[in-house]
């Protein structure tokens, strides 16, 4: 029962990193179609029937692509912004950007991609365990505190995830 309320983008299969655009029903599943990229060969594209009609329903990448690459792959081919967030935002507002940042998914080894003009996303953590750390918006490039606020609300979609962030007192260690 746990898979059919798995609605996680993000997944593993074997020895592929699988983005999910999108729920399957198990027939649209089984009847997948897949085929590689002509120019990119280790990317697989992978395509349900919705309608009578060809959906691009996943795209598997190969296993040892970090998410940022994939999703920076995604924004370029395909427009699409696949926000994972944690929890509600906190707010930082400074000169050179406005930036919503996720606590529970923050840290150190994030790596920043470029979403669209003057937006950029902090991705932190591997494979199927990485989430959006923060999303940060350039007041150079036109951005402000309302439109920042109304480009994250587009993007940043209701929780269906299993994952919970339970938070700690400052300076308790997990398990004690």
């Amino acid at each position: 029962m746990a898979k059919h309320l798995d609605r996680e983008a993000w997944a593993t299969e074997g020895d592929r990193l699988v983005c999910r655009l999108g729920p399957l029903t198990p027939d649209q599943r089984r009847g997948m179609t897949r085929e590689p990229l002509a120019d990119r060969p280790e990317i697989e594209l992978r395509f349900a029937t919705s309608d009578g009609a060809p959906l691009l329903a996943e795209i598997a990448f190969p296993c040892a692509t970090p998410v940022s690459v994939a999703k920076t792959f995604l924004f370029r081919e395909l427009n699409e912004v696949l926000l994972r967030s944690c929890g509600e935002p906190v707010w930082v507002h400074a000169a050179d950007a406005i930036t919503a940042r996720w606590p529970a998914a923050d840290g150190p080894d994030g790596v920043w991609i470029d979403l669209e003009p003057g937006v950029r996303e902090k991705v932190a953590g591997p494979g199927p365990f990485a989430f959006t750390a923060a999303v940060s918006f350039d007041p150079a490039a036109g951005w402000d505190a309302d439109t920042a606020a109304a480009w994250l609300a587009k993007h940043v979609p209701p929780s269906a995830s299993r994952f919970a962030a339970l938070p700690r007192a400052a300076g308790s260690r997990p398990g004690g």
